[in-house]
């Protein structure tokens, strides 16, 4: 949206997956905040099939929807989405640019260097465990919703 963005495709993950709605939800909220519309015609859930990024894209380009961004749910969405997009003759990041969330090029070594939305995993991780060990000790804990910052790492 900062680089002049407004017609973003969010390729989410599939809705039995709780952060699918989150993200949802974080995607919508960015478009608000930024005096943007959101339309549901750029927002398709991505069926975990060896082939279910390619079938939307394409199935998009088909309905002749256009966008210059795509948000995908995951790093590995966003990878099929650059080979996807590649493969039929679009250039990444020059004709659409693609970002994705998780971040895990910083512990791999991938051949698309993939902006991302980073997690501190580490912290979730020990929040997590904290919460769990709290609760198999039956200690009185409150329902309490946490939020854990996160950060854009470009690439």
């Amino acid at each position: 949206i900062d680089q002049g963005h407004r017609d973003i495709l969010f390729l989410n993950g599939p809705n039995f997956i709780s952060s699918a709605q989150e993200r949802l939800n974080g995607f919508k909220k960015a478009l608000k905040e930024h005096g943007l519309e959101f339309s549901p015609k750029y927002v398709r859930e991505i069926k975990m099939t060896p082939l279910g990024v390619n079938y939307e894209i394409k199935k998009v380009l088909k309905a002749g929807i256009r966008f210059t961004a795509i948000f995908a749910f995951s790093d590995w969405i966003a990878w099929e989405v650059i080979t996807s997009l590649n493969e039929l003759g679009y250039k990444v990041p020059e004709d659409i640019i693609v970002v994705g969330f998780d971040n895990i090029q910083s512990r791999f070594r991938m051949s698309y260097p993939l902006t991302s939305v980073d997690t501190p995993k580490r912290k979730m991780a020990q929040l997590v465990t904290e919460i769990l060990m709290k609760r198999i000790n039956k200690e009185d804990m409150p329902t309490k919703h946490y939020v854990i910052p996160t950060k854009l790492e470009k690439r």
